[in-house]
């Protein structure tokens, strides 16, 4: 095991919560390393659904624009250091060893227990940041808002809350007007918001007020016009420009609309923010990894993504046969949306993957039971081979249901 992975190993035991939620341990952490995220200057970003791709098409315009650009996600596909980028690359593996070693001396010091992962993580972020002196950071939030330790930055140039809807509910909410009162815990006092016009009036209603309490403009985005999309890409005219929006399906128009109001919060000229648009690259959304018969990997979900899916199939590939391969964790409001997944399928492979939260393919099955001809395998790589020997060239091949998954068909197939 090389000094990386055993320091990779050494994070992912770290508790991925804590009972409960406060900012006090990362605070404390951050100051002991001299506040480095007081250097940055940062868009934040939340959500249920979307947020991972408006934060890429805001970090690809911010780099058309000539900004040093950090970009801080979760979770990542194939390789942990997708995580942390600047100017589209990831963290160098000697960077992330040094700066972890320093962080966990700082936990040790202060005798901050428990820190974790993603508390470690934001900390890792934040001075690798700071130290490549950064000109904007854009900063997806974990999970939630009010508590999640990216939460910890004071200001912000702009805040965005993508589409919300139910979610992570034992820990945020049950309700999604619930969880839309914590997401807006990220709103800061005189900070623009951002939030799409596809929000649910409820929604909307808790972040008028909060904009209003915290005198916070409240911007939400224009509905597209000319909306044309694709199996490749996709276009639309918005607030007067013609965009071609990269990222495959209907609602990534909705979230390329989020990154150009954020862009027009920081000033970026009309051209950069199409070409910034044009040229991003966000694996693991409706990403084609085959052409012939096509296979399509989508790191859909929850109930909002898998939706988001469907409406893609339904439209963009409606006259597609479809092999849908698919697990989902356990965790997840996991059934209606396999059995939205089945219902279009004309045959179905219920497979697992080797994550403790992962569904067995029985339990797979189970949700599955809308599609009339469904087969169950051990593990991703099974369920692909016997999808490819099946399909016919016109046919479509689905992997989805979990970032994981999508994952490892990006590895099984690119040979990552």
């Amino acid at each position: 095991m090389t000094r990386y992975d055993a320091a990779l190993a050494r994070l992912h035991a770290r508790p991925k919560s804590t009972a409960v939620p406060t900012l006090t341990r990362i605070t404390s952490l951050l100051q002991a390393l001299g506040n480095p995220q007081q250097m940055c200057r940062c868009i934040h970003i939340t959500g249920t659904n979307g947020k991972g791709s408006t934060a890429a098409y805001t970090a690809a315009a911010l780099r058309c624009a000539g900004f040093r650009t950090g970009l801080f996600t979760s979770p990542y596909l194939v390789d942990f250091r997708e995580r942390f980028q600047q100017d589209g690359k990831p963290i160098s593996k000697s960077d992330f060893l040094r700066l972890q070693a320093k962080v966990h001396r700082a936990e040790n010091a202060l005798s901050l227990f428990p820190i974790n992962e993603f508390e470690f993580v934001t900390a890792v972020a934040f001075c690798w940041f700071a130290e490549t002196k950064c000109d904007y950071v854009v900063l997806e939030a974990g999970m939630g808002g009010l508590y999640d330790p990216t939460n910890v930055i004071s200001s912000a140039a702009c805040t965005c809350i993508t589409q919300v809807s139910l979610d992570h509910t034992a820990l945020l909410g049950k309700t999604v007007s619930e969880i839309a009162r914590n997401k807006a815990g990220i709103i800061k006092p005189g900070v623009p918001l951002v939030t799409p016009c596809t929000q649910a009036a409820n929604v909307l209603t808790v972040f008028q007020q909060t904009c209003s309490e915290k005198a916070a403009p409240l911007i939400v985005t224009q509905t597209p016009d000319a909306c044309c999309c694709g199996m490749t890409r996709s276009t639309m005219r918005y607030d007067n420009l013609d965009v071609t929006v990269p990222l495959v399906g209907r609602h990534q128009l909705d979230n390329a609309a989020n990154a150009i109001e954020i862009c027009h919060v920081l000033g970026l000229a009309d051209a950069q923010i199409v070409r910034g648009i044009a040229q991003t690259i966000w694996p693991g959304r409706l990403q084609i990894l085959q052409e012939t018969p096509m296979i399509l990997a989508d790191s859909g979900h929850n109930p909002g993504g898998i939706a988001a899916l469907c409406s893609a199939l339904d439209t963009i590939y409606a006259r597609k046969r479809i092999h849908a391969v698919m697990t989902m964790m356990a965790d997840k409001d996991y059934a209606p949306c396999i059995a939205a997944i089945a219902a279009r399928a004309s045959r179905f492979y219920a497979c697992t993957l080797p994550l403790p939260r992962a569904l067995s393919p029985d339990a797979v099955a189970a949700a599955a039971q809308s599609c009339s001809d469904v087969l169950r395998f051990d593990s991703l790589r099974a369920a692909l081979n016997a999808a490819q020997q099946a399909a016919a060239k016109d046919d479509l091949i689905l992997v989805c249901g979990s970032v994981f998954l999508a994952g490892e068909a990006i590895k099984i197939l690119t040979k990552c």
